[in-house]
């Protein structure tokens, strides 16, 4: 039995304060018998956040160790492989400054002509090569995201448990993120090309831009961007809960669509509040790591640019993102709750 404030008959000082200080202990696993599951009624995202932030200290820097970073950095680096995209920037040339022909740029209409016999098995080349890079970046991709789930979960990095113990899942993964990724291509790729084909022949003459070509080109173009924004969603919430869930209950990417689908119906408006939150989030790190740069006269982008070793030395930011959807899911109940998965 619990005790008052009293000190029954009988009982020493010393019993009676040992028996005070004990009574929370015995109340809290009352309340647990009584309660099994402790998570709260309405989850939080700043709860979540501020479970994030303890949980990233605790794992980096109580103590800190170099090696369970360079570990935990290798999960993140491939969790993240390959998802930069490709940084190369495309100016149309425009009007000369007569608003006539420009003398310096002639038809390469011709020149294509003339070279269709080798221009076209390198371009053929050239895809099949990439396509085949592609796919290897998004499988190592896939095994990272089940890794670096595992290794911010558990607080350690076991590459080769972590490789071959969440394989299956790696590859639903994968299948899924490839579906997703053709059917954002064939939802553009036809606006893009109809953009090409209106845009290409005015590169000779850009009189042409003045002849009612630029009104539709800019309409396609304002096509393409909620097109993209959707995909650009359905990748990130399938980044942020999706890949916990299929991590925790391990029965496949389309079960754990469901399972968030659910969650997200039922929590719509915690979930808005938390990817507002996250979004906030990540802008302030970005502003945080540009300043770093800038103070440090580019020394640090330096770094940050390099494989692997960037990744490492921004791991804080990216085990702190990671976290904020790890412990927010966690409030929804034991299930969902990859701290407590077992292996």
């Amino acid at each position: 039995m619990p005790y008052g404030s009293r000190r029954p008959s009988g009982i020493g000082d010393e019993e009676f304060q040992w028996r005070i200080g004990n009574q929370d202990t015995w109340m809290s696993r009352r309340i647990r018998i009584m309660n099994p599951n402790p998570f709260p009624a309405r989850p939080g995202a700043g709860a979540a956040l501020e479970q994030a932030w303890r949980h990233t200290g605790r794992l980096l820097f109580q103590p800190f160790d170099a090696a369970r970073w360079f570990a935990i950095g290798f999960c993140a680096w491939l969790a993240q492989l390959g998802s930069g995209g490709f940084g190369g920037n495309f100016n149309l040339p425009g009007p000369g400054g007569g608003g006539g022909r420009n003398p310096g740029m002639s038809d390469p209409m011709p020149f294509i002509r003339e070279n269709l016999w080798w221009l076209i098995p390198v371009l053929m080349l050239v895809v099949v090569i990439s396509v085949a890079v592609g796919l290897v970046l998004l499988w190592l991709q896939a095994r990272g995201q089940m890794m670096f789930v595992d290794a911010v979960a558990k607080g350690r990095a076991e590459i080769g448990r972590s490789w071959t113990g969440y394989a299956a899942e790696a590859w639903s993964l994968f299948w899924f993120r490839l579906v997703l990724g053709i059917g954002s291509l064939i939802s553009i790729l036809p606006i893009v090309g109809l953009i090409l084909v209106l845009v290409l022949p005015a590169i000779s003459r850009p009189e042409r831009f003045q002849q009612g070509l630029f009104v539709p080109v800019i309409a396609l173009a304002l096509l393409v961007i909620p097109i993209a924004l959707f995909w650009a969603l359905v990748g990130f919430l399938n980044g942020e809960f999706v890949v916990p869930i299929l991590y925790r209950q391990r029965r496949g990417v389309l079960a754990a669509w469901g399972t968030f689908l659910r969650l997200a119906s039922a929590h719509f408006g915690e979930f808005l509040l938390f990817l507002l939150l996250r979004l906030v989030v990540g802008f302030a790190c970005g502003v945080a790591v540009l300043l770093l740069v800038l103070l440090t006269c580019c020394l640090a982008g330096c770094l940050l640019i390099l494989p692997y070793i960037g990744t490492v030395l921004m791991l804080p930011v990216l085990v702190l993102e990671r976290s904020m959807s790890l412990r927010f899911l966690a409030q929804f109940g034991q299930e969902h709750d990859v701290f407590t998965q077992p292996g």
